[in-house]
Protein backbone atom coordinates (compact mmCIF):
# COMPACT_ATOMS: atom_id res chain seq x y z
CA UNK A 1 0.00 0.00 0.00
CA UNK A 2 1.64 3.67 -0.83
CA UNK A 3 1.64 5.86 2.00
CA UNK A 4 -0.43 8.89 1.31
CA UNK A 5 0.42 12.43 1.16
CA UNK A 6 -1.73 14.88 2.84
CA UNK A 7 -1.06 18.49 2.08
CA UNK A 8 -2.20 21.13 4.73
CA UNK A 9 -3.63 24.14 2.98
CA UNK A 10 -3.73 27.99 4.78
CA UNK A 11 -7.02 28.88 6.18
CA UNK A 12 -8.33 31.38 4.14
CA UNK A 13 -11.68 33.19 5.44
CA UNK A 14 -14.40 33.86 2.34
CA UNK A 15 -17.50 35.27 4.13
CA UNK A 16 -17.73 36.76 7.65
CA UNK A 17 -20.71 37.38 9.64
CA UNK A 18 -21.27 39.24 13.05
CA UNK A 19 -25.35 38.43 15.09
CA UNK A 20 -26.53 37.05 18.28
CA UNK A 21 -23.05 38.20 19.98
CA UNK A 22 -21.06 35.62 18.04
CA UNK A 23 -18.83 35.89 15.02
CA UNK A 24 -18.77 33.49 12.55
CA UNK A 25 -16.45 33.12 9.61
CA UNK A 26 -16.81 30.71 7.05
CA UNK A 27 -13.53 29.47 5.33
CA UNK A 28 -12.53 28.43 1.96
CA UNK A 29 -12.01 24.43 3.07
CA UNK A 30 -15.76 24.16 3.68
CA UNK A 31 -15.32 24.79 7.78
CA UNK A 32 -17.55 27.23 9.60
CA UNK A 33 -16.09 28.55 13.05
CA UNK A 34 -18.17 30.30 15.12
CA UNK A 35 -16.60 32.03 18.32
CA UNK A 36 -18.33 34.46 21.26
CA UNK A 37 -17.83 38.18 20.22
CA UNK A 38 -16.48 38.61 23.43
CA UNK A 39 -13.38 37.49 22.89
CA UNK A 40 -13.04 40.82 20.25
CA UNK A 41 -14.30 44.07 22.06
CA UNK A 42 -13.95 46.09 19.83
CA UNK A 43 -16.95 44.04 17.87
CA UNK A 44 -18.43 43.11 20.90
CA UNK A 45 -19.47 47.38 21.18
CA UNK A 46 -19.61 48.11 17.86
CA UNK A 47 -22.75 49.50 16.19
CA UNK A 48 -24.69 46.52 13.59
CA UNK A 49 -22.91 49.19 10.59
CA UNK A 50 -20.10 49.07 12.11
CA UNK A 51 -19.58 44.86 12.53
CA UNK A 52 -21.02 44.70 8.98
CA UNK A 53 -18.16 46.84 7.42
CA UNK A 54 -15.42 44.26 7.04
CA UNK A 55 -13.14 42.69 4.26
CA UNK A 56 -11.26 40.27 3.75
CA UNK A 57 -7.47 41.29 3.18
CA UNK A 58 -4.37 38.94 1.25
CA UNK A 59 -7.01 36.98 -0.26
CA UNK A 60 -8.44 35.99 2.71
CA UNK A 61 -5.64 35.22 5.38
CA UNK A 62 -6.76 38.28 7.51
CA UNK A 63 -10.18 40.01 8.05
CA UNK A 64 -10.42 44.08 8.36
CA UNK A 65 -12.84 46.37 9.70
CA UNK A 66 -11.44 49.86 9.09
CA UNK A 67 -13.94 52.12 11.28
CA UNK A 68 -13.19 50.17 14.53
CA UNK A 69 -9.48 49.28 13.70
CA UNK A 70 -9.86 45.79 14.25
CA UNK A 71 -7.76 43.10 12.21
CA UNK A 72 -7.91 39.14 12.73
CA UNK A 73 -5.43 36.83 11.40
CA UNK A 74 -7.48 34.13 10.29
CA UNK A 75 -4.81 31.57 11.03
CA UNK A 76 -5.03 32.82 14.41
CA UNK A 77 -8.64 33.04 14.54
CA UNK A 78 -8.63 29.59 13.67
CA UNK A 79 -5.64 28.59 16.16
CA UNK A 80 -6.97 30.54 19.19
CA UNK A 81 -10.64 28.73 18.58
CA UNK A 82 -9.31 24.90 18.30
CA UNK A 83 -7.30 25.84 21.74
CA UNK A 84 -10.37 27.55 23.14
CA UNK A 85 -12.87 24.24 22.11
CA UNK A 86 -9.90 21.63 23.75
CA UNK A 87 -9.28 23.69 27.17
CA UNK A 88 -14.06 23.43 27.36
CA UNK A 89 -13.23 19.62 26.76
CA UNK A 90 -10.67 18.63 29.21
CA UNK A 91 -12.33 20.92 31.89
CA UNK A 92 -15.47 18.84 31.23
CA UNK A 93 -14.04 15.94 31.10
CA UNK A 94 -11.96 17.14 34.42
CA UNK A 95 -14.81 18.36 36.22
CA UNK A 96 -16.94 15.34 35.40
CA UNK A 97 -14.22 13.38 37.11
CA UNK A 98 -14.18 15.67 40.15
CA UNK A 99 -18.00 14.91 40.59
CA UNK A 100 -17.86 11.18 39.94
CA UNK A 101 -15.17 10.72 42.51
CA UNK A 102 -17.11 12.65 45.31
CA UNK A 103 -19.49 11.52 44.74
CA UNK A 104 -18.16 7.79 45.41
CA UNK A 105 -16.46 9.30 48.36
CA UNK A 106 -20.01 10.25 49.71
CA UNK A 107 -20.79 6.52 48.98
CA UNK A 108 -18.01 5.26 50.71
CA UNK A 109 -18.27 7.76 54.05
CA UNK A 110 -21.12 6.11 56.00
CA UNK A 111 -19.40 3.06 55.72
CA UNK A 112 -16.13 4.58 57.26
CA UNK A 113 -18.13 6.24 60.27
CA UNK A 114 -19.83 3.04 61.04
Amino acid sequence: MAPTLVLETEALATEISVANEELKVDLADGRRIIVPLAWYPRLLHASPSERRNWQLLGGGYAIEWPGLDEHIGVEGFVSRSSRRRESAVIQSLVGGASCTLAAEEDREAPDKAS
